[in-house]
């Protein structure tokens, strides 16, 4: 049922359902947030880190943004902006043009496959940003990576409560 997302450095952090090829970088992540929203949490930002900072050819500007969904902790779903329009991003676009996959929504469609709207709403949002520090693209650093309005209308939509994304620079913050 599920595939196995393994990172940059050969380690197969969970089983999960990985809507992309994974595509290995060299890539530095080497500040971790803050633990201002716990340690529990910052275990599925650092996954998620490292799988934002595999995307090869990041869409929007060079975001680089990947997204889980948790049930019972365990990861359900994974996302990442995508250069694919999907009619699930259609709906739930900030606007008409707005029709390619962003990384909330595609966890979110990806876990419609395997829990019901009652579980979905059980469940808890992490999304990460990561981006280079320096011209030079050596080193990256986490980015604001809080939900445009139309992933706000998909959250609101399955009533998913507990949504944690990663701050500018650092630490993380939750809605």
């Amino acid at each position: 049922m599920y595939s196995t997302y393994e990172s940059a450095d050969g380690t197969s952090p969970v089983n999960s359902v990985i809507p992309y090829p994974r595509m290995p970088v060299e890539t530095n992540v080497s500040e971790r947030p803050k633990e201002s929203t716990g340690i529990k949490h910052s275990k599925y930002i650092n996954i998620l880190s490292k799988m934002a900072a595999d995307i090869v050819n990041p869409v929007a500007g060079n975001a680089r943004l990947a997204a889980c969904l948790v049930f019972k902790n365990e990861i359900i779903s994974f996302g990442i902006n995508e250069m694919k329009s999907h009619p699930f991003q259609a709906k739930y676009g900030k606007n008409s043009d707005s029709v390619f996959l962003h990384a909330e929504t595609s966890a979110i469609k990806n876990a419609l496959k395997y829990l019901t709207p009652a579980e979905l709403s059980k469940t808890s949002l992490y999304i990460c940003r990561v981006k280079f520090h320096d011209p030079s693209k050596n080193k990256m650093i986490f980015g604001l990576s809080k939900p445009c309005s139309g992933c706000f209308r998909c959250i609101n939509t399955f009533n998913i409560r507990k949504v944690i994304y990663t701050l500018d620079n650092e630490g993380c913050s939750m809605l």
